[in-house]
C-alpha cells in the first residue's frame, strides 16, 4: 500500500528506485525444488539500500485524534460495512496466511524484508529493523509499540488510509469526520496497489522477489487502475451519517482462492458476484474439441503474482475425474543453482488462445471441460505442511457434450 507521502511514480521506475521491494521473498524454497542449503551470500553493497520495503507504511510513533486506535476494529463502529468486507479478503489474511508463515521461517536473516507488506504498520511489527549495508545484518530493537492484535490484520485500513501528522486519506473530497482527514485521490489509482504489487528484484542467486503485476498492468495500458475491477463500485453511505456516495468495495476479490480452508457461506455473501478474467468456449468438431481461452477481463497477464501459481485446461471424465488432456498456463522457474525463469507462457491482456483437443472415442457424453486456478501445487503444499489449506480452485467448468457444433 502507499507509504504517506509517496509520489505517484510509475511501477517501473518505483521498482528500479527500490532495488529491493517488499512482499513475499521468492527463493526460500517457494518452488518446493531445492531442499540443498543455501550458498555463501553474495558480496554486500557499497551502500545501504533504500526503498518502500526498508521500512513500514505506517511509523512507530502513528497516531490519529479523535479514534480509539489504529486497527479495523477501531474504524468498525463507524465504517462497519467496509471492515466486514475487508476481512474476507486476503489482505487481512496477509500475515496469518499459513503459506507465507512457512515461507517467513525458512530464512530468518532476510525474513523482515517480507514483513512490510504483510504487516505494513509499524505497531504491527514485534521487531523494529534498521538495515544496514549488510542485508542479513540489520540492527534490531525491541518495539513497544508492537500490538499482536493489530499485527494479525494483516494488509489493515491504516495500511492505505493513513497520511502523516495524523490524517486519515479519503476518497472523496469534503468528508466531515470526527477525526482529520485529507483528500486522497490517488486511493482510486493503481500506486496505492503497485507499491506491493510490483516486486522484481535479486538478492543472492537463489533468493529472488519476482511479483510483476504493476509492469503487467503498464505494458497492458487497460485504462483503467486497479481498484475499478478489485474495489467494485457502490453507492452507499461509507459511515454513520455520511451522505451516499459512490465508492469501492473493501473485498479486493483475485484468484477468490481463500488463505485458509474455505469461504464461509456468509463470506462469500459479502464477496458477491465476481467475474474471473479468463472466459472459455468452445466446440464440438469431428472426433474432439476446439476450446477459446481467453484473458478478457484482466488489466495483466493470468495468472499473475506468486510465480507458483498457474492456470490449468483441463478435459476431465465427469464420473472419475480422470485427466484425459491438459494444457498448463503459468511460469516455469529453475531455483537452484540460481533463480532463473525459463518459460512464461501467461496469457497477455486480451490475448485469446484456440487448443484442439482430441476425444478418446470421439464422444462427448461424460465428459468435462474446465479450468483450474492454483495457488501452489500438491507437492508443495505437502512439503510445506499446508494440510486443510485451498490449493486451487475451479473457475471455469464447461459440460463438453452440451457444446455446440462447430460450423463446418
Amino acid at each position: 500500500m502507499r507509504p504517506a507521502g509517496r509520489s505517484a511514480a510509475t511501477p517501473t521506475a518505483r521498482a528500479t528506485a527500490a532495488g529491493v521491494l517488499r512482499l513475499v521473498i521468492f527463493g526460500l524454497g517457494c518452488a518446493g525444488e531445492r531442499v540443498e542449503p543455501s550458498p555463501a551470500p553474495a558480496p554486500p553493497p557499497a551502500a545501504t539500500p533504500d526503498g518502500p520495503w526498508i521500512r513500514p507504511a505506517v511509523p512507530p510513533e502513528a497516531q490519529i485524534a479523535g479514534i480509539s486506535g489504529m486497527k479495523a476494529a477501531d474504524c468498525a463502529p463507524c465504517h462497519a460495512e467496509i471492515v466486514a468486507e475487508w476481512r474476507t479478503s486476503t489482505h487481512a489474511a496477509a500475515w496469518k496466511d499459513p503459506q507465507f508463515q512457512q515461507e517467513l521461517a525458512k530464512d530468518p536473516g532476510v525474513a523482515y524484508l517480507c514483513i512490510n507488506c504483510h504487516t505494513p504498520a509499524a505497531a504491527q511489527q514485534a521487531q523494529l529493523h534498521a538495515p544496514t549495508a549488510l542485508l542479513r545484518s540489520p540492527v534490531v530493537s525491541p518495539n513497544p509499540a508492537y500490538d499482536a492484535a493489530f499485527q494479525d490484520e494483516g494488509v489493515s485500513c491504516m495500511s492505505c488510509h493513513y497520511r502523516p501528522g495524523g490524517q486519515i486519506a479519503a476518497a472523496h473530497e469534503g468528508v466531515r469526520a470526527p477525526h482529520p482527514t485529507v483528500y486522497a485521490p490517488e486511493l482510486r489509482e493503481a500506486g496505492t496497489c503497485t507499491t506491493c504489487h510490483q516486486a522484481v528484484t535479486r538478492v543472492e542467486d537463489t533468493l529472488i522477489c519476482t511479483f510483476n503485476t504493476g509492469a503487467e498492468w503498464e505494458e497492458a495500458a487497460p485504462g483503467m487502475a486497479c481498484p475499478a475491477c478489485h474495489m467494485p463500485e457502490i453507492a452507499r453511505s461509507h459511515a454513520v451519517g455520511a451522505p451516499i456516495r459512490a465508492g469501492g468495495r473493501h473485498t479486493f476479490p483475485g484468484s477468490l482462492i481463500p488463505k485458509k480452508a474455505a469461504y464461509t457461506p456468509e463470506e462469500l455473501a459479502i464477496i458477491g458476484e465476481w467475474a474471473p478474467g479468463a472466459t472459455l468456449r468452445g466446440e464440438r468438431t469431428a472426433g474432439g474439441l476446439r476450446l477459446h481461452l481467453r484473458n478478457e477481463r484482466a488489466g495483466h497477464r493470468l495468472p499473475t503474482g506468486d510465480p507458483e501459481r498457474q492456470l490449468y485446461l483441463r478435459l476431465l471424465r465427469a464420473d472419475t475425474g480422470a485427466i484425459l488432456w491438459e494444457e498448463r498456463i503459468g511460469q516455469t522457474w529453475t531455483w537452484w543453482p540460481r533463480a532463473e525463469r525459463t518459460a512464461d507462457n501467461r496469457l497477455a491482456r486480451g490475448e485469446t488462445r484456440t487448443y484442439d483437443v482430441p476425444l478418446p472415442d470421439g464422444r462427448a457424453a461424460g465428459l468435462i471441460v474446465r479450468l483450474d486456478h492454483e495457488r501452489i501445487s500438491e507437492k508443495n503444499a505437502t512439503m510445506h505442511g499446508l494440510r486443510d489449506y485451498a490449493r486451487a480452485r475451479t473457475v471455469i467448468e464447461l459440460d463438453a457434450a452440451s457444446l455446440p457444433v462447430a460450423a463446418p
